[in-house]
């Protein structure tokens, strides 16, 4: 009766292992109370054979065993898998609609319980579209009017030809975008021809940069003639075989280098990074008059001070710089002495709609965290934008050098510096500079302190980040490694896109226990009604035959599963907070609902047996009886599906119905074949006509099933609250492997610090805790509450609480 599995079947999701088990306990109910049930009326008739009473009959024995196997069937919930399969399959279907193509089922159910969402800035946040919009080269400040990629004649004032001369040659050279005409779209449909990037060619950074140098120098037939661009002729006229050389961006030299030999024999090195990392490198400067100074420490803090101002309005900022060199073609890329040439800033639209998906993810107690490579300042830009980071909530930002920092020191501060870090983590929104081992990092702190974390990413960089996340989101642009390991593509890499997978990811949770909240009401209701039922009766037999049961068991398991578990979601769901995957399936909410609908079907029904046969003018005990007494509990179950439609203190049942056609047209179905089936099925399904009265007088009991419902609702319930718990047998295998790598690669670093940084243990935590205490007087906030991840202990909370410890983190911000 239950689906066995193999050791080479691919692993149930958690919800069909927990729904397994409770599975197994409802089988074991219905088990019980069939062998109890035959063995009572086994012992019945055996009396009656002892006591030579005429009306025993050896054929009722297997009267009992079948009825006893009805109940089996009836009571064993093998419609639970069948609602599992048909609410992640169906969800994984529609979420391709909204932009969220599922590679792993595990992924639909997993995103109602995520508490802590690791965004990426660059596509998922913005739009991706970047453009050059200001700058500051050679001392003189420019801003672009028109920013985009176009063809149109830009001009820069203030800025004399040979700098701009200069800079181009710069951009050119050092840039690894290309750019083709294309007479094809995507799909293979003709257009006309269309300068466009390539895909796999270099970033969008890039790409700014080279339209910026195109517009400069714009010739006038470059438009029509589709031949070549500007900085196409430059790269051809100066990057000759054999007299260059290319040092591409890494995470060590933080910067892309480009060596040209020239015919003097000296070599020129043209840099460009973020726009602090390269001042770092510099050692002079130049200024407005076009000469080389000495970076005094004065001069060093102008200029951070104008990439700071260019950072607060959003700006990624990338600073230019060059040195000359003697000699052949370096082997290694020079990573100092460079003179500083300027910065330009580059601008990447907010997506419009990111600001309310942030806003009904953190409503819904759901904390979203940025992780990008811009710097500090930038990042706290964008961050504000898209209400991310709030100075009047204890946030704190940081560098992800900062942040690994931390980590070390509470690795080797132990339990107290665990302790420590715990509410930093949950105040931590923002990393900036961030490499793809902070992202790592940054997952695997806050699933070991219990959170369940979906992360976003596009590189091969971030594919153990994907794979070690509860849930990995893939950008559609994302490598083949990103995507492989990811659980989610986005397929318009919207961050909308994952506020969207979170209510999916809710609605599925709450349509399987719509389910369950139905099958065990008739479950308890046809086991006992049955029981009571051929025990009380003369001539022991139930009021409701083999083949009523088993059509009550088609309702419940087959028509209810496709009914319940195809509902459409609603981002009324967003609500409430997530629930806690320690919670029980069964909430306490279900389980009084359950009682209600169970205690009046069933007094409703043994009434209908005992005293109903006068109020319906029938025969105690005839079919005309029974008829009636089947007719009502089949309506109380119709009609209590309606109620099933709500898992909490919602009072209108009704609504939501154009979510639900696929709900509405099953009921019908199913109101339609009862009726059809007491009129014309007679002796069949035992059953005998009703008269119209009769047809009123079950659906009117039938009905009570509602207002029954609505007074359930009406009392006060407390739902327990759970704290978070790390649950690695919840992992995949090969991230579990992760999970030790990761770990034990941090704990090597703790154990290689020298004896000067194990002095300092301790430090950078010391330095964010004054950070967070400063956000925490900013914010008015008296403290953040973080309740220990391994207490197992429920605390009782107003059922208006969430049943997870709130997961927004809370937020207050500083910089590092």
């Amino acid at each position: 009766l239950m689906q066995s599995r193999g050791s080479n079947t691919v692993r149930d999701t958690p919800l069909q292992e927990r729904l397994d088990g409770l599975a197994d306990s409802i089988g074991k109910f219905g088990i019980v109370a069939a062998v109890i049930l035959f063995t009572t009326l086994a012992i019945i008739e055996g009396a009656r054979f002892a006591r030579d009473d005429p009306e025993a009959d050896g054929v009722r024995f297997l009267d009992y065993f079948i009825l006893a196997v009805a109940i089996v069937t009836v009571a064993v919930p093998e419609g639970l898998p069948l609602a599992v399969t048909i609410s992640l399959a169906y969800s994984q279907n529609r979420m391709r609609k909204d932009n969220n193509q599922v590679r792993r089922l595990k992924a639909c159910e997993t995103m109602g319980n995520a508490t802590t969402i690791c965004s990426d800035k660059t596509g998922t946040l913005t739009q991706n579209l970047m453009s050059v919009v200001q700058g500051q080269l050679s001392g003189n400040y420019f801003k672009i009017n028109n920013p985009g990629e176009f063809l149109e004649k830009v001009v820069v004032e203030n800025l004399n030809p040979d700098c701009l001369r200069l800079f181009c040659d710069m951009i050119a050279t050092n840039s690894s975008s290309v750019k083709v005409v294309r007479t094809k779209n995507k799909e293979g449909t003709p257009m006309p021809p269309k300068w466009m990037w390539e895909v796999d060619k270099g970033n969008k950074t890039d790409n700014a940069l080279l339209d910026l140098v195109d517009r400069i120098d714009l010739q006038p037939n470059d438009i029509t003639d589709m031949q070549s661009l500007p900085h196409q002729r430059i790269r051809e006229s100066l990057l000759i075989d054999g007299s260059y050389c290319v040092f591409p961006f890494t995470s060590v030299t933080k910067g892309m280098s480009t060596v040209i030999k020239g015919d003097d024999g000296t070599c020129m090195v043209y840099h460009k990074g973020g726009a602090d990392e390269v001042l770092a490198k510099c050692t002079f400067f130049r200024d407005s008059n076009g000469e080389q100074q000495p970076m005094t420490d004065e001069a060093r803090e102008v200029i951070a001070a104008k990439v700071k101002e260019f950072a607060s309005h959003a700006n990624r900022n990338i600073g230019v710089a060059y040195q000359k060199l003697n000699g052949d073609l370096p082997t290694e890329n020079p990573l100092t002495d460079y003179v500083w040439f300027g910065v330009v800033g580059i601008q990447d639209p907010l997506r419009p709609e990111v600001l309310e998906a942030v806003r009904k993810c953190q409503h819904a107690g759901v904390t979203v965290r940025m992780c990008t490579g811009d710097n500090l300042d930038t990042a706290l830009a964008i961050s504000k934008q898209c209400g991310i980071y709030d100075l009047d909530k204890p946030q704190i930002a940081m560098t992800g050098r900062d942040f690994r920092d931390m980590i070390y020191d509470s690795f080797a501060m132990g339990d107290d510096g665990a302790a420590r870090l715990t509410p930093l983590l949950f105040a931590l929104t923002v990393l900036a500079r961030s490499q793809p081992l902070d992202k790592q990092m940054l997952v695997l702190m806050h699933m070991t302190r219990g959170e369940v974390v979906a992360v976003t990413g596009d590189g091969t960089n971030d594919a153990p980040a994907l794979k070690l996340a509860n849930v990995g989101f893939v950008m559609r642009s994302g490598t083949d490694i990103a995507v492989k390991s990811a659980d989610i593509v986005l397929l318009d890499d919207n961050f909308r896109s994952v506020q969207r997978a979170v209510v999916w990811g809710r609605t599925v949770n709450d349509n399987i226990r719509k389910f369950l909240q139905l099958q065990l009401s008739v479950n308890v209701v046809s086991v006992v009604l049955t029981f009571v039922s051929a025990v009380s009766s003369t001539k022991n037999e139930s009021v409701l035959t083999t083949v009523q049961l088993l059509w009550v068991n088609l309702i419940m398991d087959t028509f209810a599963a496709l009914a319940l578990a195809t509902e459409e979601p609603s981002e009324a769901c967003l609500e409430r907070g997530p629930v806690n995957r320690q919670a029980p399936l069964l909430s306490y909410r279900m389980m009084l609902g359950i009682a209600f609908q169970a205690a009046y079907q069933l007094t409703a029904t043994l009434v209908m047996q005992h005293k109903g046969y006068e109020w319906f003018n029938v025969e105690q005990d005839t079919i005309e009886h029974r008829t009636v007494v089947f007719n009502i509990f089949v309506w109380c179950t119709i009609f209590n599906m309606f109620n099933c439609r709500k898992l909490y203190r919602e009072l209108n049942i009704f609504e939501g119905f154009t979510r639900s056609y696929t709900f509405l047209g099953i009921m019908l179905f199913t109101m339609t074949f009862q009726v059809i089936a007491v009129e014309f099925f007679r002796d069949f399904i035992n059953t005998r006509p009703l008269s119209w009265d009769q047809w009123l007088g079950c659906l009117a009991t039938g009905i009570i099933v509602w207002p029954v419902c609505f007074v359930m609702r009406l009392v006060p319930l407390p739902e327990p609250v759970y704290s978070r718990e790390f649950d690695p047998s919840e992992m995949d295998d090969e991230a579990k492997k992760m999970l030790d790598n990761l770990t034990a690669q941090i704990s090597k670093v703790v154990g290689s610090h020298t004896a000067e940084e194990t002095a300092n243990h301790g430090k950078q935590l010391e330095k964010v805790e004054r950070m967070y205490k400063e956000a925490l007087a900013r914010s008015g906030a008296a403290s953040v509450k973080v309740e220990s991840p391994v207490s197992s202990e429920p605390v009782v909370a107003p059922e208006s609480a969430p049943v997870s410890e709130p997961a927004q983190a809370p937020a207050a911000t500083t910089s590092a």
